[in-house]
């Protein structure tokens, strides 16, 4: 699919695209954000500033507990991110659980990296389906992000832990309404020097507008 893609688009006109639909998605957000919808979109955001590199992949996954929302329960959810450029990767996602299917398909973009003192931002785009009380769920999505690297050293500890921020927004139709769920999601990444089987994340996610609060562990193996 990405090799389609570039074969077509050259690499450098992938963002703008991405960037003209933010655009159109913003404008389209108005209308939506004055009708009454009890869509609630199936949201995770167990990312970072962090890239793949080009040509690598890497796998993880992540269990969600909703803890309010029209699913209470449990989701396990597996992902696979793509290295594309040296500012943006794919993401594929997978799930269900309380929510009884998801899939998910994104771009991320990246153009300030984590640098010296300047956090990484970014932005995620895509689109999302869930199915749930017998009906299903089409989700837009955009999810403004924010992350920066620290280390950590100490006699018994060696590793770096990457706190995150974001914002995650939504256009989603359910049961022929029209929703804007919109979240806010704190989180951390944690990668130990002497652990290389994989990375730790924890995320708290808050409902703003039609969209479950929930608590996200997670793990990220290395890139292969």
């Amino acid at each position: 699919m990405i090799k389609l893609m570039t074969r077509f688009f050259p690499k450098c006109l992938i963002p703008v695209g991405f960037a003209a639909i933010f655009t159109g998605f913003s404008l389209a957000l108005i209308p939506a954000l004055f009708i009454s919808s009890p869509a609630f979109a199936y949201y995770t955001v167990q990312d970072t500033g962090n890239l793949v590199k080009p040509n690598q992949e890497a796998i993880g996954t992540s269990l969600q507990w909703i803890t309010q929302g029209p699913t209470l329960g449990v989701n396990l959810l597996g992902h696979l991110d793509v290295g594309f450029n040296d500012s943006s990767n794919f993401r594929f996602e997978a799930g269900g659980g309380a929510t009884d299917a998801v899939l998910g398909a994104y771009y991320k973009w990246v153009p300030f990296p984590d640098y010296e003192q300047q956090p990484a931002v970014g932005f995620i785009f895509g689109a999302q389906y869930a199915h749930y009380h017998g009906a299903s769920e089409v989700a837009a999505r955009i999810v403004p992000l924010a992350s920066k690297k620290f280390a950590i050293t100490t006699d018994s500890v060696s590793g770096t832990v990457t706190p995150f921020v974001a914002l995650p927004i939504g256009l989603s139709s359910y049961r022929s309404t029209t929703g804007v769920p919109v979240q806010i999601a704190f989180g951390a990444k944690y990668h130990d020097d002497q652990f290389k089987v994989c990375d730790f994340m924890a995320e708290l996610d808050f409902d703003v507008n039609q969209a479950p609060n929930s608590i996200v562990i997670g793990a990220q193996f290395p890139a292969f």
